[in-house]
């Protein structure tokens, strides 16, 4: 899915609870995934218990939470806890 959307992370939702979230990173890096992607689940490599911002917040807090929990990503949900983006420490290439 992240191929097919050129995204480098998912966020991972239960029906409508936010569980996780997955990046590129997380497999290259931290787990260093050597199966085929079609032989193991998201939930053995995806980050739990994700902060998320809200899209009111400010930016400056947000950021501020992405750098305490050393997170390059970071869900953004609306006040009835949907998401809505997410927010990215990269800026993409032009």
């Amino acid at each position: 899915m992240m191929r097919n959307l050129d995204v480098p992370a998912i966020v991972v939702y239960d029906g409508p609870r936010l569980v996780g979230m997955i990046s590129d990173r997380d497999l290259a890096l931290r787990h260093g995934v050597r199966e085929a992607p079609g032989d193991t689940t998201i939930e053995r490599f995806m980050q739990v218990n994700v902060p998320a911002c809200f899209e009111d917040d400010l930016l400056c807090d947000a950021l501020a939470r992405m750098q305490h929990s050393h997170l390059n990503w970071l869900p953004v949900l609306d006040s009835g806890r949907h998401l809505v983006g997410v927010l990215s420490r990269y800026v993409a290439p032009k």
